[in-house]
């Protein structure tokens, strides 16, 4: 009904595996459990889903889906910090960078 057209990479992605990881896909949906939790600016549930999200991307380093959620979260604790921390903002350019390198181009970038 929505006469949405994919380009081969987006269709590809829709039906491809995220990962092949167990571990860390169920580490990738706590990260994501997390994140909405912390969504109202909770640090202590952002830090969690950090954690999550990095162990994630630990066990499966292509994990696209799992590098977006720790890029998005790394930047909502800068965000949400009192104080610009430097470290904070180094680690979400990594998953930023990583993000784009996994996808260049794609709907799925930042």
């Amino acid at each position: 009904a929505m006469e949405v057209k994919l380009v081969s990479e987006d269709r590809a992605r829709t039906i491809a595996l995220p990962t092949t990881d167990a571990a860390a896909y169920d580490a990738y949906l706590r990260g994501r459990a997390a994140l909405e939790w912390g969504a109202n600016s909770r640090l202590p549930a952002l830090n969690r889903a950090v954690t999550h999200y990095e162990e994630a991307v630990q066990r499966d380093p292509a994990y696209l889906d799992a590098w977006l959620g720790l890029a998005y979260t790394r930047a909502l604790q800068v965000a949400n910090g009192r104080t610009v921390d430097p470290a904070l903002v180094a680690e979400a350019k990594t998953a930023v960078n990583r993000v784009e390198a996994l996808a260049p181009g794609s709907s799925q970038s930042l």
